[in-house]
């Protein structure tokens, strides 16, 4: 169930912030006028436009951005709530000024609850303090370009990067910042971990493996693949909690986890559903969480175990083995009996569905 109170998710990283805002509409959300980094600066002017304050949304531009400030305002009349996320920062000198170019993308909701997205570049200015006459200037929005996108998930519409030169590989705090953006958005409402900063594994903060390996084809002496195992805590239940995974590979891509688990079709010989009859694999299916999982980098398998009901009589269980670059399902029991004891069939086998 959606909350009436706001919450705001803030993700830094080293470098070049990477950072989800997400405030609820009912709300105004708190005063942010931060003007120490160009991705700050746009945040807070996107800040400013939330709480309605448009003189302070007008002052963090360089050049008046529309004819006169009448008009300005009035163009946003009809805006709600804004969203944002702002990626990795570039900057340059160039004359006296520092010029930063930051993505963005925005998710713009109107008076009547619709929603679209933009994504673009900002140009941020630095005039150098030292050469500066009174009145100082901070950082400045030197110029913004926004178009529609189709895309709704704002930490991949944005831009990769801006500017002409590709910038140098990300680092790892840099990615860090990315993967946890990617979650606290597109988790939001189905992860309770993200309301509850004080939590265990709450407030988005991941638990990072490094999983170094080589694929079968490629030589002994060839250098390792570096991949990052991103491990969030999403959902806690009555007995059970979900995690939910990303992978980020050398090449810079990140993406979510799905596990391979069996469809079960089950038949019982009693209405307690204490005594089965049979038990069939009846295909395959796709699971974007795990439930009480757990990674064992010594071993590289990830596994679960999943409790039917409290007492855990009831259950399924499964290992995902990392090989060449993927989560494999190697094996998978299921106890689909509610009878009080633990008598687990194995389901899968190396691999293989047990006949």
């Amino acid at each position: 169930m959606k909350s009436v109170l706001r919450f705001v998710l803030v993700l830094l990283c080293f470098g070049g912030a990477a950072q989800a805002i997400a405030e609820d509409a009912l709300m105004p959300p708190s005063y942010s006028d931060d003007r120490s980094d160009a991705g700050a600066l746009v945040r807070s002017f996107y800040n400013a436009i939330n709480r309605q304050e448009y003189v302070r949304a007008w002052s963090y531009f360089g050049a008046p951005p529309a004819k006169d400030f009448e008009t300005f305002a009035k163009g946003y009349g009809d805006t709600a709530h804004v969203d944002v996320f702002t990626g990795r920062v570039i900057s340059e000198g160039a004359a006296g000024s520092t010029y930063s170019q930051v993505p963005v993308a925005i998710r713009a909701t109107d008076a009547k609850g619709e929603a679209k997205v933009f994504a673009g570049c900002y140009t941020v200015r630095a005039i150098n303090p030292q050469i500066q006459e009174p009145p100082f200037r901070a950082l400045l929005i030197d110029k913004a370009s926004l178009k529609p996108k189709d895309e709704t998930i704002l930490a991949t519409a944005a831009p990769e990067w801006c500017g002409d030169q590709e910038p140098a590989k990300e680092t790892a705090d840099e990615a860090l910042s990315r993967v946890t953006a990617m979650f606290a958005e597109r988790q939001r409402e189905a992860c309770n971990s993200l309301q509850d900063p004080t939590a265990e594994g709450g407030g988005g903060k991941p638990e990072v493996y490094e999983l170094r390996f080589r694929r079968s084809y490629e030589e002994a002496t060839a250098p390792e693949h570096l991949y990052h195992l991103y491990e969030f805590a999403c959902a806690s239940y009555a007995y059970n909690f979900s995690s939910v995974y990303y992978l980020g590979t050398d090449d810079g891509e990140i993406t979510q986890l799905s596990f391979a688990e069996p469809r079960l079709t089950i038949k019982y010989l009693d209405e307690e559903n204490a005594k089965l009859k049979s038990m069939v694999v009846g295909g395959f299916t796709a699971a974007d969480s795990l439930i009480n999982a757990s990674f064992d980098p010594a071993t590289g398998n990830l596994t679960s175990f999943n409790k039917w009901r409290g007492i855990g009589d009831a259950s399924s269980a499964g290992t995902w083995h990392f090989q060449e670059g993927d989560f494999i399902l190697t094996g998978y029991e299921a106890d689909p009996t509610y009878d009080g004891e633990s008598t687990a069939i194995p389901v899968i086998v190396n691999g293989r569905v047990k006949n």
